[in-house]
């Protein structure tokens, strides 16, 4: 269970890096797809109950991590 809300924190901050300034539509309602990052702060405040500041600690790491492949992926592939 402690890698999955890691894994979906780190997915969420990922994702929500990239489609920061882009519009996302669902119906007739058009918000900023930056509104993924919410569900970060929950996913952290759950992995913080979970697992302890050491934990959220090393949740933060992977996504700092998975950020920067995703910076070295876009920068070698000139996406």
């Amino acid at each position: 269970m402690s890698a999955l809300l890691i894994g979906l924190y780190a997915a969420c901050e990922t994702i929500a890096n990239v489609t920061a300034g882009k519009p996302a539509i669902g119906g007739s309602i058009i918000v900023r797809a930056a509104a993924l990052c919410a569900f970060s702060f929950t996913a952290i405040d759950r992995i913080t109950e979970r697992l302890g500041k050491r934990g959220a600690r090393r949740a933060s790491a992977t996504a700092f991590v998975a950020n920067l492949l995703l910076v070295g992926y876009v920068q070698s592939s000139g996406v």
